[in-house]
């Protein structure tokens, strides 16, 4: 089969892309090549504001490495807070019990319960109909 019309359904997917991602970016590049005062509007000055960010501007650089002493330290945080907690709950719930528990794969096939996921979808399909 040859569909010839098969690329029209990448359009609506490109129109959001575009919409969403790729002209906010444009529109945001342009503002910041641009000065804007309320009699002129905009007007393009180039590079002249990232010259004056890097050059002039101490707040930046104190915002900058502020801002950066903070995603440094609350990432590693956070991977310290949560390898200890991984490593107390593997060490509590050891993964044969979990596994047996949710996959019921021990060796009792005569046990009257089912697994907890075949008991969960079981309902679930069972209150869908």
């Amino acid at each position: 089969m040859n569909f010839k019309h098969k690329y029209v359904f990448l359009f609506p997917g490109l129109f959001v892309l575009i919409g969403i991602l790729i002209f906010p970016i444009i529109f945001v590049v342009r503002l910041s090549l641009s000065g804007w005062n309320s009699y002129n509007g905009l007007n393009f000055i180039g590079l002249e504001n990232y010259v004056r960010l890097f050059t002039d501007d101490p707040r930046f650089w104190q915002s900058f490495f502020r801002l950066s002493f903070l995603s440094v330290t609350t990432v590693i945080l956070q991977y310290v807070i949560g390898f200890a907690l991984a490593h107390m709950v593997g060490k509590i719930l050891s993964f044969k019990d979990f596994s047996s528990f949710i996959l019921n794969t021990n060796d009792d096939y005569s046990s009257y319960h089912d697994s907890y996921l075949e008991n969960f979808f079981s309902r679930v399909s069972w209150s869908s109909k």
